[in-house]
């Protein structure tokens, strides 16, 4: 007897494409990315409606529950990848300023006023699941000694998903004819800058670039998000290294709260690289000693604008000619 059939999250394919107006889908095919984990899906809980008469069976059991609201969105971890990172990158930075033919440097910065939003279908065994108005929220980065590759963690949110079904899923459905070339970053490259030299006692770093977008809802005869804005929060980059305490450096930066160039840099190879840069401030932590052995520190950071640049640039360096 042949063992059972039954669907497997390593056959799933994930594309996506960058709407023209929010929640409506492209109208050409989706590019298809990898990902390690999609957790993106709709929900739409019922609330009680505890109505006085009507004609009910008793008074204690409950009575037929109202509709509530659909929220949507999730979260999406991808590898680090200096080829695909540039979809992603564009979701939550906007349009990159490209430059260079062959190698090709696109520089995605912060703070602009407006965001795109992109189409994310997922197929799985048959079925095709269609998430529309999808923005980025958080984007979440690290640095560490660890084996495989390194990864990027996203916090999504959208206007709402369905099950694609139509006349023109030929010209809309995810094409791998597009996908751009695997190029993911081991997990153990990748270096740390503060004021212009690397960190050389780093252990970790980890770091959280969040757009504070909110969602809106207005009367416009639907029970889904009506889109997304900046909200009351600014938006951040924010995060912790964790240092091999050796000497009072980072102390000093800390109580000194001077302006510092921090740059994040992951290099897979020649003309293959990705860079997050801007200015930041350390906050004063103490010094835990917890017995006699070598000591460690965990310092915080917090981006900042200045008065000519944004609190944010992400410079990417590959062979792709633009993202859209």
């Amino acid at each position: 007897m042949p063992t059972l059939l039954t669907p497997l999250g390593k056959t799933l394919e994930l594309g996506l494409g960058t709407e023209a107006t929010f929640g409506v889908k492209p109208a050409g095919p989706l590019v298809s990315t990898p990902v390690y984990t999609s957790q993106l899906d709709s929900q739409k809980p019922m609330e009680n409606d505890p109505i006085l008469g009507g004609g009910q069976n008793n008074s204690r059991d409950a009575t037929p529950p109202a509709p509530g609201l659909v929220t949507a969105g999730g979260q999406i971890v991808a590898p680090l990848d200096v080829n695909h990172i540039g979809h992603w990158l564009h979701l939550f930075f906007g349009a990159a300023a490209a430059s260079g033919s062959g190698v090709v440097t696109h520089v995605f910065t912060s703070g602009k006023a407006q965001l795109p939003s992109k189409t994310i279908q997922q197929k799985l065994a048959g079925r095709l699941l269609q998430t529309y108005g999808v923005v980025g929220r958080t984007m979440r980065f690290e640095l560490g000694q660890a084996a495989g590759f390194r990864r990027v963690t996203m916090d999504l949110g959208a206007k709402d998903d369905m099950p694609f079904t139509g006349g023109d899923i030929a010209t809309n459905e995810i094409t791998r004819a597009a996908a751009l070339a695997d190029a993911r970053v081991p997990a153990t490259r990748g270096e740390l800058l503060v004021g212009g030299v690397v960190v050389a006692t780093l252990l970790s770093f980890d770091g959280t670039y969040d757009t504070a977008l909110a969602e809106e809802r207005y009367v416009d005869n639907t029970d889904t998000i009506s889109g997304y804005a900046p909200g009351d929060q600014e938006a951040s980059w924010r995060g912790s290294m964790t240092l091999r305490w050796n000497d009072a450096t980072y102390d000093t930066l800390a109580r000194g709260e001077t302006d510092q160039a921090m740059t994040v840099r992951y290099v897979r190879g020649a003309n293959q690289s990705l860079s997050l840069s801007g200015l930041m401030r350390l906050e004063r932590a103490g010094l835990p000693i917890s017995g006699p052995g070598k000591l460690q520190q965990q310092v915080t950071f917090r981006g900042m604008q200045g008065p000519s640049a944004p609190m944010l640039t992400a410079t990417l360096v590959n062979a792709i000619a633009s993202y859209a």
